[in-house]
């Protein structure tokens, strides 16, 4: 409770990770923070845990393990489809839920300017790994396929 940042917004508590450890992923996997979430269940009804990237460091794993629910959030026209199937799979090797995800940086096409920028988000992204919409849809086909599979 010491640690804990409440009355910033109405309905949300946050507790601040800190400085970051030499030993990050020893920390996530020991007994003492699965009691730490377990306590925080019953106290809330939501708790989210931002970790790092889960294809460059073992620790989204760790977390993905004890959660109920796994979103993974990708950067439109930023991740690349390897690393992308690199972190789903380390997910998937410790944790058997559901894995959702959530695309940040989508830009509207039909709302854009006569430069080839979104109006109102200025810079188009960088080169996207996915060309159309269509390569986007096959690649999720191809995921729920390989899941399934």
């Amino acid at each position: 409770e010491d640690v804990l940042i409440t009355n910033r917004l109405p309905n949300l508590d946050i507790l601040p990770a800190g400085w970051s450890p030499a030993n990050p992923t020893e920390l996530l996997s020991n007994d003492k923070f699965r009691l730490l979430i377990e306590h925080l269940r019953g106290i809330y009804d939501y708790i989210v845990i931002d970790s790092p990237p889960a294809a460059t460091v073992v620790d989204a794993s760790v977390v993905a393990n004890i959660s109920d629910t796994v979103i993974m959030s990708t950067g439109y026209r930023k991740t690349r489809k390897d690393m992308l199937m690199v972190a789903l799979r380390r997910i998937l090797q410790v944790s058997h839920k559901q894995v959702h995800a959530l695309l940040n940086n989508v830009w509207d096409s039909t709302n854009v300017e006569d430069e080839g920028t979104p109006t109102g988000r200025g810079e188009r992204p960088s080169a996207d790994p996915f060309e159309s919409i269509e390569e986007l849809q096959r690649f999720e086909q191809n995921l729920t396929r390989k899941k399934a599979g």
